[in-house]
Parts: structure tokens; sequence; C-alpha cells
């Protein structure tokens, strides 16, 4: 059994948490999508160490899209073409998959003056491109932030725990301690709001998937309601949800999922994190701060170092012994100095 998962995004009935933080996007583009479903061209403009660049789809449902070229003024491809599931295989640096809205980080580092990119528009149930391409009318607003790794910072998180979670406030308080102690010495601080106990739960019927987080809606609404905390992501504790592959219709309990890589930065879509605990479903199970802390790593911009089948990340130093590991529960080791860096380097993180 998976113990984390990473999906792109959800859109569709689920209620949108939150808008993010304000951050200074600049416009580049609004690109349509031909009839091979892949977009315009539309240029970058890379400066500093990183270059964040977020895509909208419109309509925002049913629009997912990955990179499908991004090339240097050379003619070099950082980007080859034909990229399907939750996140890029075929680029120079991993991103996520866009469900609605997304974010692609490109840690330039100020070497391209100029990227020409283009984007494709994949089937949202399986993440793969159409078998039918041109049948959706679509385009995607393009927008993009400069970035830069800070040298210390704090990060506002949010939990929410639910009933069938099992877990007292005092137990609320530890998971949120156990979680911050896993970023010590990575010049990374957690800021957590007073932890929220919410009146609404999931059936335990709720499904999750790479792009459908519709389940969610009561959560979110309840965490909107009764403990608003503007600007901050929100971690969900909760027993009863379970995660289905689209592809091969299996279930399954994950430890966690995050919804995107990186989390906290488009807005109109559920957007976050959720762990198990609690004893709705095949397996009891109590939330660590391990886990918390691993799908925070995605949140701000972090892959698996090492996947359930094999594939790595593009970071030199990792080799799986680290908490990024797809199986977060097996491994006591922290983060890595250059998953640090990724850490460091997220818009919203506050010096």
């Amino acid at each position: 059994m998976l113990s984390c998962l990473v999906a792109a995004a959800c859109v569709g009935d689920a209620a949108p948490s939150a808008a993010p933080a304000a951050l200074p996007w600049t416009p580049v583009a609004t690109v349509a999508f031909g009839a091979d479903d892949v977009s315009a061209p539309f240029t970058l403009h890379p400066r500093g160490a990183v270059t964040f660049v977020r895509v909208t789809g419109v309509p925002l449902a049913d629009t997912c899209m990955q990179l499908q070229s991004l090339t240097a003024p050379d003619g070099t491809y950082l980007v080859a073409a034909n990229n399907s599931g939750p996140y890029c295989t075929r680029c120079r640096w991993r991103v996520a998959t866009a469900i609605g809205s997304g974010v692609f980080a490109l840690p330039t580092d100020g070497a391209f003056p100029t990227l020409e990119a283009r984007l494709r528009l994949l089937d949202c149930d399986v993440l793969l491109e159409s078998v039918s391409p041109g049948r959706r009318r679509a385009s995607a607003r393009v927008e993009a932030l400069d970035g830069a790794v800070v040298v210390h910072g704090t990060f506002d998180v949010a939990l929410a725990y639910t009933p069938s979670a099992a877990i007292t406030a005092d137990d609320a308080l530890a998971l949120q301690a156990d979680a911050a102690r896993w970023f010590d010495g990575t010049g990374v601080t957690l800021r957590w709001a007073p932890p929220c106990a919410l009146d609404a739960d999931l059936d335990a019927s709720a499904e999750l998937t790479w792009s459908d987080f519709a389940a969610l809606t009561p959560l979110v609404r309840a965490a909107d309601a009764r403990c608003p905390a503007a600007g901050a992501l929100r971690v969900y504790v909760a027993g009863c949800w379970s995660y289905r592959d689209p592809i091969t219709g299996t279930t399954s309990e994950p430890e966690g999922l995050t919804t995107r890589i990186p989390a906290g930065l488009a807005g109109g879509v559920v957007d976050g994190v959720v762990v198990r605990s609690g004893r709705c479903g095949k397996l009891p199970a109590r939330a660590s701060g391990r886990t918390v802390a691993h799908e925070l790593g995605h949140a701000l911009g972090l892959f698996h170092s090492v996947e359930i089948d094999g594939r790595a990340d593009d970071l030199d130093d990792t080799t799986g012994d680290d908490i990024m590991n797809a199986v977060p529960s097996l491994n006591d080791h922290g983060f890595t100095p250059q998953q640090v860096a990724v850490l460091r380097r997220h818009p919203l993180m506050r010096e």
C-alpha cells in the first residue's frame, strides 16, 4: 500500500479554500489550445534563482495542463514533448501537472535570458494525452513570479481535524510540534494557527484521486466558516478517506496526500494537505508528525526522492534515505541540503 501520494490539484464541485496571499504575479500571456491540444507559444524572462509560472485554465474545470516544451535561446530543449501523469517526466526540472490551476517552479538561476514554452492539455481523469485531441475549447492564463532562496523563513500552517480523526486538542498540538521538529536546522519555521476541531467529517466512502478532491468539500467549508486562517496552508486530519487509482481502479489508504506541488499559490481550487488518523476504513491509523512534515515538504515544492517504482527526483544529493521517500514512515532521516534549498524558495516563505 502506498504511504504517501501526490496529486496535482483539484477542481470541480469542491468549494475553494481562502484565496492565496497576494503576490506580485506578472501577466505573461493568455494562450489558446489548438486542434492538437497544444497551446500557442509564450515567452518567459527568468530572473533570479527561480521563476514560478502559474497557469490557470479557462474554463477552470476539466482543464489539465503540463509543459509540452521549454526551449532555451540556443534551441536546447529543457522539456521534451509527451509528458503525462501527475508530474513531468521529461523535464530538466520536475513540475507537477496543473489541474485547473497550478504552478511550475523553474530554478533557472538566471542562466537563460528567455525561454519559449508551450502547454499541452491532458485528460483530467487519467492525466494522459487525449485519444481524441481538439475536442475541448480551452485557453490558459499564464503569470510569472521571480523568487529567491531565503536564509531563514516562516511558513503559515493551519491544522483542522474531524471527529473521525479521533484526536483531542492536546493531540493536535502535539502533532504540530512533532511536525515542526523535522524542520529544525533547515531555516524553515512552521507558524501554526491554533488547531481547529471541525464538526463536519468525510463519509467512509470518500475517495480522492490524482485530480479529484471533491470529497473534501465538507472539510473546506467547515474550516473556512469555523476557523478562518487567511494566508495559511490547511492541513486536514481525517480518518474517512481513501485513494483510488484512476487507471487501475484499485483503492488504498495512504498516510497522507498533498493536492499540488507547490501548494498555496493557486486560487479557485481546493489546495492543501490531508493526512490519515482514526479508525475509519480498513486499517486504524494514527497521524504522525513525520507524515505531516513529509506532506508539507511536498507543499513547499519537493517531490519524492525515490518513487515506489524506483524513479528518482531531480536533486543530486537524494538517494531515498530521507524524509521525502515515498514511504515516509520507513525513514528516520530529515531533509537533505538541496531539499532544504527548495523548501526555502517557496514564494510564501516570509523572512
